[in-house]
């Protein structure tokens, strides 16, 4: 419980703090990897802030290039447990409604992660379309192809879209 009342209060914070300079920068400058690194190194100090530890196994054996990450989506911690032992900016297939958060939303556009709207099945074709598209132009892609949480963490079904 404390530890997610301070990751509600330092969260919020650090992208009051952080984002507006950073998204600023971002639309001039038009490099999105100060505010991706910056995302990323903030949410994983606040993770080891409060106490939670990762082990990374295997980053050695992570091809050059661009690479299709797929990670199970058990608990809210390894979003940004998976994002953090990437050891190269990657984009994620994000549900639609996180675009819509204030500051963080905008940073996911710039840093050119992709909304699935995943109520409309050829809504989400077209975000997987617009991802294979980027991979081919060399960005990596981090996916969690339970679509979801899981409620108890056990793994889930995989999402499958029908056109």
């Amino acid at each position: 419980m404390l530890r997610a009342i301070v990751i509600c209060t330092l969260l919020p914070l650090y992208s009051l703090l952080a984002g507006p300079p950073l998204l600023l920068y971002t639309l001039i400058s038009r490099n999105p990897n100060p505010l991706y690194w910056a995302g990323v190194k903030g949410i994983v100090y606040l993770m080891r802030l409060v106490g939670v530890q990762m082990r990374i196994v295997g980053r050695e054996r992570i091809p050059a290039g661009a690479c299709l990450f797929v990670a199970n989506h058990t608990s809210s911690a390894d979003a940004p447990a998976v994002v953090g032992a990437i050891p190269r900016r990657v984009a994620i297939l994000l549900k639609e409604s996180l675009f819509k958060w204030p500051i963080a939303g905008q940073a996911f556009t710039l840093a050119g992660f992709i909304p699935v709207k995943r109520s409309e099945p050829e809504s989400a074709i077209a975000s997987v379309e617009k991802a294979t598209q980027s991979m081919r132009a060399g960005q990596s892609f981090l996916i969690y192809p339970e679509g979801t949480r899981s409620p108890d963490g056990r793994l889930q079904n995989f999402k499958k879209a029908r056109r």
